[in-house]
């Protein structure tokens, strides 16, 4: 092995550290960047909430019908509804930037929003 090709090997490994290093984070978010959930109704903000330490329960009533939505540190989910199929509870938890959960028949969205932006992490594919 010559020097060259003991400083081309160096150079790649150094730069495969580096590269390591800066992508450790697998969320794809900072840890210092707050996320919220943003709820929506029909297009318009009903109620928007932190994902941080505390849990709380959110209702939604509209004249379509009730969701109850569950926020905890892990993330947000639709824990109670009484649309007809039930795809919004099964959804389960989101909690990355730009995942988003969806009740058609009331016209609800939630939606992770915040962190870096354009940034929307690795999927479990890409893992």
């Amino acid at each position: 092995m010559t020097r060259t090709d003991a400083a081309v090997i160096l150079i790649i490994l150094v730069l495969a550290a580096l590269f390591a290093l800066l992508n450790n984070n697998s969320s794809g978010v900072l840890k210092d960047e707050k996320l919220r959930i943003v709820i929506r109704v029909g297009g318009e903000i009903v109620n928007t909430a932190d994902l941080s330490e505390n849990s709380d329960e959110i209702n939604i009533q509209t004249p379509l019908g009730y969701n109850i939505i569950a926020i905890r540190p892990d993330g947000a989910a639709v824990i109670g509804s009484d649309c007809p199929s039930s795809d919004c509870i099964r959804t389960g938890t989101i909690s990355r930037q730009g995942q988003i959960i969806i009740c058609l028949p009331h016209r609800l969205t939630i939606r992770v929003e915040g962190g870096k932006q354009g940034d929307f992490g690795a999927d479990a594919v890409s893992k």
